[in-house]
């Protein structure tokens, strides 16, 4: 939230920053947009004709509605827009919709920014906001009365259709005063690590409620309002992509200052241990369902898997889980016997299977297990499929690869290497392994 006094001109900067690859920034020759969106009556604002439109929704926006950012060719994509012309300087609040529409890598929309237009000397100098006439204060706490500081608060009317005070935090016991006109509205907490806000319950004292967001009524006097949160029960989700990348630049950049190793050696790194690990616990299975038709011997797969583990036909009464020979001996087979019945035996080639004796049935459930490999981490948020105590032995892997790719690396590469067989022997229960150790029911072999 923005505080600005009405009839300003205000510059609108949207700021587009690389994270990723900090040698891109700053970021330069994209296409940006912004639209404004007056929350009082939820309409958006024609550039051309200077006037409120009603629209459904921001995808049926008119392109008068939409106004083009200057590229400042410093990473910042501005417009001027004059409030007096726009609202004849009423007081108003506004959320700007930014999205830039060109741009390898950089396309996407923000609507976050609001800006609050007041009078002049409207604004309160005592710290709360946005000067109305009541006090209201929330003191919030945890399930085990603990205060929760630095929580942010969003305050908004009962329909939350227009911010009313925040994004603001509590302090550090817990509490935030605000002063707001006497009546209903709505309170969203969070997000913050380690807290549950789905079950807020609170009181004043007379009145209880819960849920979230909170709906609390304001008194012409004021109030306090008690909120409560549930302490959530953290663990450790992994390594993310980039955390698996910073892990490892961490290690090599020790090992030799004056190492350069680029964004892409580290990808092909991370990417190949990765794949490694969850091939060595053949974690990520998947199941691929087919139908027999009669007198056809061989069915495609999808996404060529890197291992079948187990095929399964049903023959209308029992599942059948199938013998798998080579592919060799199923020739041989077929050259002894081509007369068509129930399957017994599969063999793959390439991304077939080979079913002997070809079905003489159509309509037969087949179902096919298998190990498809790895998912390819791409964003900086994608997490591994592995277990996240597997995730150091990805680092440590893609470690014994990156030494073994750098001069003088040898010795760091056997380090690393036996570090990860050690991880990976520590962990006596494979998770990936009692996947592959299917379960189907009843069934008979043949």
């Amino acid at each position: 939230m923005i505080l600005v006094t009405v009839g300003d001109a205000v510059n609108l900067i949207l700021r587009v920053t690389d994270e990723d690859t900090p040698t891109n920034n700053p970021v330069t020759g994209l296409t940006a947009t912004v639209a404004i969106r007056r929350l009082s009556d939820d309409k958006w604002y024609d550039f051309v004709g200077a006037t409120w439109d009603t629209i459904a929704s921001y995808a049926a926006l008119a392109a008068s509605n939409v106004q083009a950012l200057t590229d400042e060719t410093d990473g910042t994509y501005s417009v001027e827009w004059d409030q007096s012309v726009a609202d004849a300087s009423a007081e108003r609040e506004y959320e700007m919709v930014y999205e830039v529409t060109a741009g390898t890598g950089y396309v996407g929309r923000m609507a976050a920014e609001s800006w609050h237009f007041e009078p002049a000397g409207g604004i309160s100098g005592t710290g709360t906001w946005p000067g109305g006439t009541a006090a209201f204060n929330i003191v919030l706490l945890d399930n085990t009365g603990g205060v929760i500081p630095g929580c942010p608060v969003v305050i908004r009317n009962s329909a939350e259709t227009a911010l009313i005070a925040g994004p603001s935090a509590t302090d550090q016991d817990g509490t935030l005063g605000v002063e707001v006109d006497a009546g209903a509205y709505k309170i969203r907490l969070g997000p913050l690590t380690g807290y549950d806000f789905s079950t807020l319950t609170g009181t004043d004292g007379t009145t209880a409620g819960s849920g979230h967001p909170y709906a609390y009524t304001v008194a012409a006097d004021g109030s306090t309002l008690t909120l409560t949160a549930a302490v959530a029960q953290q663990r450790f989700d992994g390594y993310t992509y980039m955390d698996l990348k910073t892990a490892l630049l961490g290690v090599l950049k020790d090992f030799k200052d004056t190492i350069s190793v680029g964004n892409d050696q580290l990808e092909l790194w991370i990417r190949a241990a990765n794949t490694h690990v969850d091939a060595r616990l053949r974690y990520s299975t998947g199941v691929y369902s087919a139908v027999s038709v009669a007198n056809q011997r061989n069915h495609s797969i999808w996404d060529a898997p890197n291992e079948i583990l187990e095929v399964i036909y049903n023959d209308g009464d029992d599942d059948i889980r199938l013998n798998q020979v080579n592919f060799n001996a199923y020739l041989e087979l077929y050259e002894d016997n081509d007369t068509a019945g129930t399957p017994e035996s599969w063999a793959r080639w390439g991304d077939k299977i080979y079913l002997h004796p070809t079905p003489d049935t159509t309509g037969d459930a087949i179902t096919i297990y298998l190990y498809q490999g790895a998912p390819l981490l791409s964003a900086s948020s994608d997490v591994p499929a592995v277990p996240p105590q597997y995730h150091r032995a990805i680092v440590d892997y893609a470690l014994s690869m990156g030494f073994g790719d750098l001069p003088d690396g040898e010795k760091a590469a056997s380090y690393y290497l036996q570090k990860f067989e050690m991880e990976m022997a520590a962990f006596t229960t494979m998770p990936g392994l009692a996947r592959a150790n299917l379960n189907i029911g009843v069934m008979r072999e043949k």
